[in-house]
């Protein structure tokens, strides 16, 4: 049987990649376990970038190639590294998963590249100049140099359509998957931990991601200001967890015009680990993004039990299915009137959560990484 050589950019496979990084890791670390039982000829060669977390991905048939770990730039990496890499590994494919994709020139192989959104084409005024400059080079090349796009949704594949001109045939819709380790419950002791850790209150109101134009926080900060005004929100207070992105000084502003300082915690960059337990305290997620190629705290709150609100833009809706509110995320009225009905109807709050639980076990890995190997099969 002829072997089959996978080469995987592993330059955003690390926890603090935030959704990219996370679904990277899980995919790769999926496809290792069940490739060894299905597709025992692929063998995997994973190229290292400087933040790699090469623990745990490790297989029978995979190789973890060092010799990249110093190059942080992605340009170098696909101008001159990781062509050599692909020619001294034997690489029949390649996937690239960040937004540079594959290699700029010198193709080798068969190339397959994850677009996770199209964040810089539809949105240039939320992202940097020069990375504006750069993915949307990047995004304009696949055109010429990949033979198959995997979109994490329809929604994103419509975007790729329309505005890359890429034909549907070649990209295939792999949602993304929900790890195990969310469920409802869990060990009160590793919640009480990360309760201290974060300075969190028993019970709250969550928000889950970078904190960046797109997520819309200003306009949740000025719902949940209108449900303090009005006493309806139990007196909860509201859990923002992610890092800082770019733009985010209009979130603290806000803040503090609307008095919110003793209000809104702030816990800065969540590890990966905590994130079970910072599900576990929260009363409902709200995530009323303006965009998302995926939007995997969807999935991960309603695996762990807690009702979610979410936007009706994007992919969100494709997510949820009838698992969630939906709102308007440009009405902080609407955003209000989802949160205080969650909160006051009891029979709304447990038809959610009982809908969520079913909805996030129709998203595994192992089905994520079953479908990406079928599609590296066919493809060789």
């Amino acid at each position: 049987m002829r072997r089959m050589r996978i080469g995987i950019d592993g330059k955003v496979i690390s926890s603090r990649a935030g959704g990219i990084g996370t679904s990277a890791f899980n995919l790769v670390r999926s496809c290792l376990c069940t490739a060894a039982g299905h597709y025992p000829q692929m063998e995997f060669v994973i190229f290292t970038g400087p933040h790699t977390c090469a623990e745990g991905i490790q297989g029978t048939n995979c190789t973890v190639d060092g010799r990249f770990r110093g190059i942080e730039s992605s340009l170098l990496r696909h101008l001159f590294f990781i062509p050599r890499g692909l020619r001294a590994q034997r690489i029949d494919i390649f996937h690239g998963f960040d937004h540079i994709g594959v290699p700029l020139f010198a193709k080798v192989g068969r190339y397959v590249a994850t677009v996770h959104d199209m964040i810089p084409l539809l949105w240039p005024q939320w992202v940097t100049r020069k990375h504006r400059l750069v993915v949307t080079a990047a995004y304009y090349r696949l055109r010429q140099q990949v033979d198959l796009v995997i979109a994490p949704s329809e929604a994103t594949k419509a975007d790729i359509v329309r505005h890359l001109q890429i034909n549907p045939q070649r990209i295939a819709v792999i949602p993304w998957g929900c790890d195990e380790r969310f469920q409802p419950g869990g060990d009160p002791e590793h919640f009480a931990a990360v309760q201290q850790r974060y300075h969190l209150p028993a019970q709250y109101l969550l928000f889950v991601g970078t904190l960046e134009p797109r997520k819309n926080l200003t306009t949740l900060l000025h719902a949940y200001a209108m449900l303090r005004a009005e006493r309806r929100g139990r007196d909860l207070k509201l859990v923002v967890a992610g890092r800082t992105g770019w733009l985010y000084a209009d979130i603290f502003d806000t803040v503090k015009t609307l008095a919110l300082d003793e209000d809104v915690i702030f816990t800065g960059f969540v590890d990966d680990d905590d994130l079970p337990g910072l599900y576990r305290g929260a009363q409902l997620l709200v995530f009323p993004s303006l965009y998302e190629g995926f939007g995997l705290p969807i999935l991960e709150a309603m695996a762990s039990g807690v009702p979610v609100i979410t936007s009706d833009l994007a992919s969100m809706p494709e997510v949820a299915g009838d698992a969630a509110i939906l709102v308007d995320p440009h009405d902080p009225r609407a955003i209000a009137e989802g949160i205080a009905r969650v909160l006051a109807e009891a029979r709304l709050r447990e038809a959610l959560i009982q809908k969520g639980l079913a909805r996030a076990r129709c998203f595994t890995w192992e089905s994520v990484a079953q479908k990406t190997l079928e599609l590296y099969a066919a493809l060789a």
